[in-house]
């Protein structure tokens, strides 16, 4: 009869199993870091085109603001020579200076709306919240403020705006400024006020004026409120394009969009 000998095998030593212990726990590690990565590569990819994307809402509220700053201007002025005509006599250049600088001050209005779309998006990601870069959040935080600041400006300017063409309304009426025979509405004719509504009358109607004296007290006043009112607004408006620059060329270093 054979007798069959098993080989003979050695017990592991502890050094073995320790080895064996590291080398998984090496490749778990490894596992994981790699995930990070790999997850890290894909968050900094969306954040970087997020920030893109927002970059390019700046440059429309960029040049959205120039416009709506430039056309404010025009009707401050206009305001302002408005309220100059309580120091005159009502005479023939009364009426015209009073239906063309009312036209084109106290009737005109036009407002910033800024596009918050790729500002909403960071927010609804989580992207803003979880920035590369904390400092850039805070930055992004402060130019939204800024709009809050402005918006609240921009109603009291509408709220004003309404009690002045209200008067307007209730005393003189608006027929005559919108009657064609005596006035007609053009652009801008230059790059600058491109697109800009203008009146320009044709010839000036009749100026009656019911309680003439405490009518006219009260728009000037208005007018003038008005103008101050959007005076201010005007300069949160060249603060708030200061700003959307500086944001800008930051984003754009920061992540190397140049």
């Amino acid at each position: 009869m054979e007798v069959h000998h098993h080989p003979h095998v050695g017990k592991k030593i502890f050094k073995e199993y320790l080895l064996e212990g590291l080398m998984i726990f090496i490749a778990v590690t490894m596992g994981f870091i790699a995930e990070n990565i790999r997850e890290n590569i894909s968050h900094r990819e969306k954040e970087k085109k997020q920030i893109e994307s927002f970059i390019n809402t700046l440059d429309n509220d960029s040049a959205q603001l120039a416009f709506v700053i430039r056309v404010n201007d025009t009707i401050v002025e206009n305001i302002n020579r408005f309220t100059e005509l309580r120091k005159k006599e009502k005479d023939e250049s009364f009426i015209r200076d009073f239906y063309n600088y009312s036209a084109n001050g106290l009737i005109m209005e036009i407002y910033f709306k800024p596009n918050l779309t790729a500002l909403d998006e960071m927010k609804a990601s989580g992207i803003i919240g979880s920035l590369h870069y904390p400092y850039i959040a805070d930055s992004i935080f402060k130019y939204q403020q800024h709009i809050n600041v402005i918006e609240s400006q921009q109603a009291d300017c509408y709220w004003i705006y309404k009690e002045a063409f209200g008067i307007i309304v209730n005393s003189i009426g608006v027929n005559d400024y919108l009657d064609p025979n005596y006035v007609k509405f053009t652009l801008g004719e230059t790059n600058e006020f491109a697109n800009t509504f203008h009146f320009q009358f044709i010839k000036y109607p009749p100026l009656e004026i019911p309680d003439e004296k405490n009518t006219l007290r009260k728009l000037f006043s208005n007018a003038a409120a008005l103008g101050a009112a959007n005076q201010s607004m005007i300069l949160l408006l060249k603060d708030h394009l200061s700003y959307n620059k500086r944001l800008k060329s930051l984003l754009k270093k920061v992540y190397q969009l140049d």
